[in-house]
């Protein structure tokens, strides 16, 4: 887990993840944790390439809540959450229904 500057009382963590057989990076868990509260959230982000196309897809999950213990600890829960709903073994079907950020802009879905 690596931590990024943020604000007071909140820490931000990312770790990356690593495509086993190939070694090239496929993914993140983005991590943010209340210290005070001990309230952790997480989300998987997969950058994908499409290659029929060369289009690049940055999927991201709903951002997850948990009570932690430690940072790991959002990892590993939100990790178990998308193992759960099959999210890895379906990643192509989520790619097919992905929009751009223009998009998401025009219908709203960026705030």
């Amino acid at each position: 887990m690596k931590t990024i500057e943020g604000r007071v009382g909140a820490e931000l963590m990312t770790a990356t993840v690593f495509d086993r057989e190939t070694g090239a990076k496929c993914g993140r868990y983005d991590v943010a944790v209340d210290v005070s509260s001990g309230d952790g959230c997480g989300m998987y982000r997969s950058i994908m390439l499409e290659p029929s196309t060369g289009e690049i897809h940055d999927l991201a999950t709903p951002p997850l809540w948990y009570q932690y213990k430690d940072p790991e600890d959002v990892v590993i829960k939100v990790h178990k959450f998308l193992t759960d709903m099959k999210f890895f073994e379906n990643l192509d079907a989520f790619a097919h229904y992905a929009i751009d950020r223009a998009e998401a802009e025009e219908k709203g879905l960026i705030h």
